[in-house]
């Protein structure tokens, strides 16, 4: 038996997954957009890749087509011109918080075994952990670079 209330938990933060509101507590547009030496993406960078990854597992498990083979529609980085505007940061906050909502509220009637049709060999289940994980493992990446950008002011 699956438990969905498990799987609604970690993905707002419970247990061993960190809160999403938490990481972006405190962590301003300024900020995000910084690089620290040694690693190649900026918090600003890691968000946007992880919001388009959750929209597109999103729109795959909700039945609509999308092709998995298109690495330019989930391997996004904001442009230049993009991280200069704080609104656009604060919005791509706002637009992954209502993607885990949008999961969160879609979890209580998924058929888990359904096939998702973009990956024929992925059940709605397996998608759903692949993105509570990958969710997990960017917004601690975030998180980690948010605490030495904010060691280093």
């Amino acid at each position: 038996m699956i438990d969905r209330e498990v799987m609604k938990k970690s993905l707002v933060g419970h247990d061993a997954f960190r809160s999403p509101s938490g990481i972006f507590k405190e962590l301003s547009p300024k900020l995000a957009r910084k690089h620290i030496e040694g690693y190649s993406l900026s918090c600003w960078e890691l968000l946007k890749h992880t919001e388009a990854w959750q929209k597109f597992i999103i729109e795959g498990i909700q039945g609509m087509d999308v092709d998995i083979d298109d690495k330019s529609r989930y391997n996004l980085k904001p442009t230049q011109e993009e991280m200069k505007v704080d609104d656009n940061f604060t919005q791509l906050v706002d637009d992954f918080q209502n993607g885990i909502k949008q999961v969160d509220s879609l979890i209580d009637n998924l058929d888990f075994k359904k096939s998702v049709g973009a990956w024929k060999d992925a059940s709605t289940l397996k998608m759903l952990m692949i993105l509570i994980n990958h969710n997990s493992y960017h917004l601690g990446q975030i998180m980690m670079l948010k605490k030495i950008l904010q060691a280093q002011k």
